[in-house]
């Protein structure tokens, strides 16, 4: 059995006792005899609250670290009830995925193997189409290198545009050309006699 808040209060004050010297002691004792048992039991109370506070952060955290992999694992097998489950469990799929590099469109255009009923799931939540990866691709820019063109008319269908907005077209390798610049190692000049 557990000691109550009083047997712990007097613990505590028999610990600082053992550890003050003897006159700061007896001024205590005259001058907050009953306020004392009040403030260890606040000092308690406050410690305790503390503690609970940082193990239901921490709770929370694991809990959205589950959801995070049982998420991309629905998407990834097109399973969108488990989908919206983490959804009403307080996952966010709008929020800026740093894992991932980048969205969860990004995600499902290249994790998949038929995106478009993710995607069409993922649309609901005003993900950003245009936003760029770590490799400064989007999620269109995936979707035309892997030829999905059920994918590429979808986030099309969703305001994509094939620069990202950004009046730079980029690839999925990452290189962005600026438009009408030349494509990265190619030169105005031939090669070859001239003929």
């Amino acid at each position: 059995m557990l000691p109550g808040p009083a047997s712990l209060a007097a613990a505590l004050f028999f610990g600082l006792a053992c550890a003050l010297p003897a006159a700061f002691l007896s001024f205590l004792a005259k001058r907050v005899p009953r306020a004392l048992p009040v403030v260890l039991g606040l000092a308690l109370t406050l410690a305790a609250a503390d503690v609970a506070a940082r193990l239901a952060y921490a709770d929370r955290a694991e809990h959205l670290q589950s959801l995070f992999v049982v998420f991309s694992r629905a998407l990834r097998h097109n399973d969108l009830e488990v989908a919206r489950q983490c959804v009403g469990d307080g996952l966010d799929p709008a929020q800026p995925m740093v894992k991932l590099g980048g969205n969860w469109l990004h995600y499902v255009v290249k994790a998949s193997s038929n995106p478009a009923p993710a995607l069409i799931f993922l649309l609901e939540f005003d993900i950003p189409v245009n936003e760029r990866n770590d490799n400064g691709a989007t999620p269109l820019a995936l979707a035309m290198a892997k030829g999905d063109a059920a994918s590429a008319a979808l986030l099309l269908a969703h305001g994509a545009v094939p620069d990202g907005g950004g009046g730079r077209a980029a690839n999925p390798d990452g290189v962005t050309e600026t438009p009408g610049s030349a494509a990265p190692g190619a030169s105005g000049a031939q090669h070859g006699p001239a003929r």
